[in-house]
């Protein structure tokens, strides 16, 4: 495990707020919480700091996580952000015309593909199956944690998916190279290779351009009326890099993409190596790792 330590933690005992991505850097990528970081979370918390999840996922793919621990989160990779106590920040969908555009490209691809939504996960006949098989990899009897399971088990097929409340969608493995979408909407959206590392590098979540967990971590800090040098954000993917360069101090997971760690003040270790507790206690939001 590779830990690179600032001089000093965080320059004041105040409250901070920390703004936590889920795949890769709360939960591992199969998908389990280690038990060193739910204990820093509570622990951080329980001593005032704010802990919000911020994450690509929707509102919808977090219900394994909605157990209380968290005081908000930004999901929809900034999309959507709202606080424990239901106070919505902001919410950004796809406008229809542009997912439209998007779809019928996809579409003429056959490709497999999810719509993101706070209310559900909606997905192309196929997109289960190709879900499940890119979160199992080369590893087919790997045991996946709740966190992705839960996800393959929420997708809804045989429904009408062409809606006006999607906050992402994700493209699983493209059967074109992603520069090939980019050069079809690139102008209105952005096209990411996805987060979650497991779903392989033809697979992208794409949203409006301009939208990002840095805008969402903005609105939540002007909201809370919290100083930006007052918060920390946790990620490892590229839909992580904007937040990382706008928090007070960003760190980088072990594991990361070179752009999140570039982007980041300085870098923990993975999560199974217990990253997250050991970089909570090193910048005092706890007591011990």
């Amino acid at each position: 495990m590779t830990v690179q330590v600032p001089p000093t933690g965080l320059s004041t005992p105040e409250r901070r707020v920390v703004f936590l991505d889920v795949d890769g850097t709360y939960l591992t990528h199969t998908g389990v919480a280690p038990d060193s970081a739910r204990r820093a979370v509570a622990e951080a918390r329980a001593v005032g700091h704010l802990v919000l999840l911020c994450t690509g996922r929707s509102p919808s793919e977090l219900v394994a996580l909605d157990d209380g621990s968290f005081d908000g989160v930004v999901a929809g990779a900034g999309a959507y952000a709202a606080l424990a106590d239901g106070t919505v920040v902001r919410h950004e969908t796809i406008a229809p015309e542009l997912l439209g555009r998007l779809l019928d490209l996809l579409d003429e691809l056959g490709a497999a593909y999810l719509l993101e939504t706070n209310g559900g996960l909606y997905g192309t006949p196929d997109a289960p199956a190709t879900f499940e098989r890119l979160l199992r990899g080369d590893e087919p009897d790997v045991e996946l944690g709740p966190g992705l399971t839960d996800l393959v088990a929420r997708v809804r097929t045989g429904v009408g998916i062409r809606r006006d409340d999607v906050n992402k969608v994700m493209l699983l493995d493209s059967p074109v190279p992603l520069d090939e979408v980019r050069a079809v909407v690139g102008d209105t959206m952005t096209v990411l290779r996805s987060s979650t590392a497991r779903l392989g590098p033809r697979s992208a979540e794409i949203q409006t351009r301009g939208v990002h967990k840095g805008v969402a971590v903005e609105a939540v800090l002007s909201h809370l009326g919290v100083p930006r040098d007052a918060s920390v954000g946790f990620g490892d993917g590229l839909n992580d890099v904007e937040m990382l360069r706008y928090v007070g101090v960003g760190v980088a997971m072990g594991g990361a993409h070179p752009d999140a760690v570039a982007a980041a003040d300085w870098t923990t270790g993975r999560p199974e190596e217990d990253g997250l507790a050991v970089a909570f206690a090193r910048l005092g939001l706890t007591t011990s790792a």
